[in-house]
């Protein structure tokens, strides 16, 4: 029997230890989320700052244009003669011939 006190004595004082190592245990299991939430946040933080840093270390790449082709220049002569000649070359139809070629198919209808 005195065993039996002895162990049931041994028992009382362990189940408090018992009890707060079980507690400790939840606690720490409520804790793993928020510790893992954290240390994504401080990644994704960590992240962005490296990538801003690597752009404005980054060497500026310079804009290359094309070359803009020249328009070859007509030099012309402004003279007045050159103005009349220029105006005689230019074909003007004669439109009285025109509307008497239209009335005579007109006619024929």
């Amino acid at each position: 029997m005195e065993e039996q006190t002895e162990q049931q004595t041994i028992e009382q004082k362990e189940q408090p230890e018992l009890k707060e190592l079980e507690g400790k245990k939840e606690r720490y299991k409520t804790n793993v989320p928020i510790l893992i939430f954290l240390v994504l946040i401080l990644a994704l933080i960590f992240g962005y700052f490296w990538y801003y840093w690597q752009q404005l270390n980054a060497l500026p790449q310079q804009l290359v244009l094309p070359p803009i082709p020249q328009r070859e220049v007509i030099e012309k002569e402004d003279s007045v003669s050159a103005v009349n000649k220029e105006l005689q070359e230019i074909e003007v139809l004669d439109l009285d011939q025109e509307f008497q070629e239209i009335d005579q198919d007109v006619n024929s209808l």
